[in-house]
């Protein structure tokens, strides 16, 4: 009993293709919401830079009060804080969407929800995916991290249907689950290995 339950562990166990939450076996990057924030972290580091210019090429040769030195200074730390404040407050809700998210599969359909307060959902048929590939823009390439975009016949499926920020092994891993799925012989595969997310059929494996 033992042994059988060992291999069982090591060759994954049996899951349901009609009814399989995604996001459970197929996470986002932890690099996601870098990624999606980096537009305010640039803008911190922009205003930092140039109040660090302001400061040694203006207030130190012109403004001869030390007084007023302080106050200018004081001025541009609240500068630089609510930029970076700003940052931190767009990376929180990122992470946030991220729990948000969720992707799954029930009855043969793929759903799709977005959005954190005012969430949409979007439902495309297994059955109706045309397409799955990899999307890559440059910030995605910068930080390590790719997009899987669904087709659809449905145009629901252009606002809904892409799946962003995973690293490579899990967007392809992901990839490989749904070129299965929507294979005509789909209900033949039917096992995962927890290690290798690489899926095998049924019939070559005799379970």
């Amino acid at each position: 009993m033992g042994d059988h339950s060992s291999q069982e562990g090591d060759h994954g166990s049996e899951i349901d293709f009609r009814n399989f939450d995604l996001k459970h076996k197929y996470h986002f990057s932890k690099k996601k919401a870098f990624r999606h924030s980096v537009k305010e972290f640039m803008v911190f580091l922009a205003v930092f830079f140039c109040c660090g210019l302001f400061n040694d090429y203006y207030i130190e040769p012109f403004v001869k009060s030390h007084r007023e030195q302080d106050e200018i200074r004081d001025y541009l730390l609240i500068f630089i804080c609510i930029s970076f404040l700003l940052w931190l407050f767009k990376f929180i809700i990122e992470l946030i969407r991220d729990e948000m998210d969720q992707y799954y599969v029930r009855s043969s359909m793929l759903h799709i929800t977005k959005g954190i307060f005012m969430q949409e959902t979007g439902s495309f048929p297994l059955s109706q995916i045309t397409d799955v590939y990899l999307e890559q823009g440059n910030w995605d390439w910068v930080f390590g991290v790719y997009n899987l975009v669904i087709s659809t016949p449905s145009k629901a499926s252009i606002k809904f249907a892409t799946l962003e920020g995973f690293d490579r092994p899990t967007v392809l891993a992901l990839q490989d689950y749904f070129g299965h799925v929507t294979n005509r012989d789909a209900m033949n595969w039917n096992r995962i290995d927890g290690t290798k997310e690489k899926f095998f059929p049924k019939n070559d494996h005799g379970h």
